[in-house]
């Protein structure tokens, strides 16, 4: 679904990056107490949270933050 909202060119998480942010940082202590709970399978948390920040990725704006990528020419 997110690939789908943002092949349509939009992005519903460009000014909410630091929300987005706290709410994966929820998510992957939510997936974690689960995993140390014995409820969830480690594999399968890593792959809920691995889609998770993929789709935080396509809907938020590409740049250098999100990318992870410095815009210095020489680093």
């Amino acid at each position: 679904m997110a690939l789908v909202v943002a092949l349509a060119g939009r992005r519903p998480f460009a000014n909410r990056v630091k929300l987005t942010a706290l709410l994966l940082l929820a998510v992957a202590l939510t997936l974690g107490t689960n995993v140390l709970a014995g409820s969830l399978n480690l594999v399968v948390a890593a792959c809920a949270f691995a889609g998770l920040i993929s789709a935080q990725r396509l809907l938020s704006t590409p740049d250098a933050a999100t990318d992870g990528r410095s815009t210095c020419p020489a680093c």
